[in-house]
């Protein structure tokens, strides 16, 4: 991810929330990709993600997190 394959790490994170949508880290990941796609400017994309995450999973912390950073948007 830091290493400026943000489109690497996207495919690699959304491959892992697909085939892994019950799993604990499932919605960190959701944070992971937002944060990414915010990182190389796909705002809209990243609000989606971050909406998904909140509507998912929302007794997470995650789901917290998302619902702040969407407030700051």
């Amino acid at each position: 991810e830091g290493n400026g394959d943000e489109k690497g790490a996207i495919a690699s994170y959304n491959e892992f929330v697909t085939r892994f949508a019950k799993h604990p880290r499932t919605p960190a990941t959701y944070l992971r990709i937002a944060s990414v796609l915010f990182r190389i400017r796909d705002i809209p994309t990243a609000k989606l993600m971050l909406q998904k995450l909140a509507a998912d999973y929302p007794k997470t912390p995650e789901a917290q997190r998302a619902k702040e950073r969407l407030a700051e948007l």
